[in-house]
């Protein structure tokens, strides 16, 4: 997984929003709260509500 994080970033350029991404992509069809995606990608809720 790590590899595909490391590919998301250097695509994307941030390392929040290739962890949100990756995260989303591989939960696909399910909606989330943003504490929901803060608590699994381990992001601070700032970071994660600047990337959405």
């Amino acid at each position: 997984m790590a590899d595909k994080e490391e590919k998301l970033v250097k695509l994307f350029g941030s390392t929040s929003r290739a962890k949100i991404l990756d995260f989303l992509c591989s939960h696909s069809g399910e909606s989330y709260y943003q504490r929901e995606i803060m608590h699994e990608t381990g992001l601070s809720l700032q970071a994660v509500q600047r990337e959405l």
